[in-house]
This record gives C-alpha cells, structure tokens and sequence, in this order.
C-alpha cells in the first residue's frame, strides 16, 4: 500500500505501548527507511538488535553502514 507516514504513525504506537517489541522497532525502521530517514531508521534498527533479534543486523549491514 506504501503509507509509510500511516505506517509509521502505528509503529510509533506499537513502540509506545511495548518497548520491548523488537519486530515494531524492525517494522518502524523499515517504514523510516522508505521515508529517507535513515538515521533514525538505523537506531530503531540497532534497538531491536539490543533487544534480542539478531536478524535486525542484517537490515543494520544493508542501510546503515
């Protein structure tokens, strides 16, 4: 559908309302990314690396680097 302002909007919520979800802070980065913000998409990113999801250092090599 490509609302990546809508999507971010309940990415930003899911993050809000369980911090500890690691695949929000993936699928907020990746929204981010889609917005030109990769700055702010790289520490979503290395937040769910921090939380536990060792997948996300595949998006951190590929974006952030």
């Amino acid at each position: 559908l490509h609302d990546y302002p809508g999507a971010l909007m309940d990415f930003n919520k899911a993050c809000e309302l369980n911090p500890g979800n690691e695949m929000a802070y993936v699928n907020r980065g990746i929204a981010k990314i889609n917005l030109g913000e990769k700055l702010s998409a790289c520490i979503d990113f290395k937040t769910a690396l921090n939380l536990g999801l060792s997948e996300a250092n595949e998006l951190i090599n590929q974006f952030c680097k």
